[in-house]
């Protein structure tokens, strides 16, 4: 059975336009998506009862599941200052989000591939706090390749889509505190699903891993800064 919601003409969006030098001002546009796009969702009433599901609470026991090694301290340690944040968490605003705000499920124009014209794949939504959508926003948009020699900040081009989401939406300073923790937490359980997924459906590993590489050189940058210094990487 086929089900077909609504039709969005365009295409995904290039990463080599989202991740170059010269598209900074149009990586705003991601972030100003996502904040029209979380009003919206606010604007629609009472949420489902499942809208309240907690999808990673056993991510801790999935470490197991990992081959080890340098991957899998890094792994535990992003899992371990997440749980140390979690009830500040617990503290924040909530609603309704669309919960995988990543750039497959961005769509833009065909002719002009800098415009964005909508968002799809709404089937993760969560009822959870307005600091996790954003923070899904900006881990996707984190280089996809990284040389920590050459880049000493992760967040050089997700703080772009923070700017945009800023024209249309506000974030707490405790917001802004907790997201760098949210993202590398999603990092996290990204890496350990896909290796499990990976060695469940090895004739489809490439797809399911294609991100995973680049989620461990960002692993490893967050393992090598202090708790403190995480904190305080969107609030300068």
């Amino acid at each position: 059975m086929v089900r077909l919601i609504t039709f969005l003409p365009g295409t995904p969006p290039r990463p080599d336009i989202l991740h170059s030098p010269a598209a900074r001002t149009d990586r705003r546009d991601p972030g100003e998506v996502a904040s029209l796009d979380g009003r919206l969702l606010a604007s629609r009433g009472r949420p489902h009862s499942r809208m309240g599901r907690h999808p990673s609470a056993r991510s801790h026991r999935s470490v197991e599941l990992h081959p080890g090694g340098r991957q899998a301290g890094w792994t535990v340690r992003a899992l371990e200052r997440f749980a140390e944040v979690k009830p500040r968490l617990d503290l924040c605003r909530r609603q309704v989000l669309h919960n995988d705000f990543n750039t497959s499920n961005l769509v833009v124009d065909h002719a002009s591939p800098q415009f964005l014209t909508g968002v799809i794949d709404f089937g993760d939504a969560v009822r959870t706090a307005i600091a996790v959508d954003v923070s899904t926003a900006l881990m996707n948009q984190m280089p996809k390749t990284f040389d920590h020699g050459n880049r000493r900040d992760l967040f050089d081009e997700p703080r772009d889509v923070l700017r945009g989401y800023l024209r249309h939406a506000e974030l707490t300073d405790e917001e802004l505190r907790l997201i760098p923790f949210l993202s590398m937490g999603r990092l996290a359980v990204r890496a350990l699903l896909t290796c499990w997924r990976a060695e469940i459906f090895p004739e489809n590993s490439r797809y399911i891993l294609r991100n995973t590489e680049a989620g461990w050189a960002h692993l490893e940058w967050f393992h090598s800064i202090s708790t403190a210094q995480i904190s305080d990487l969107l609030t300068r």
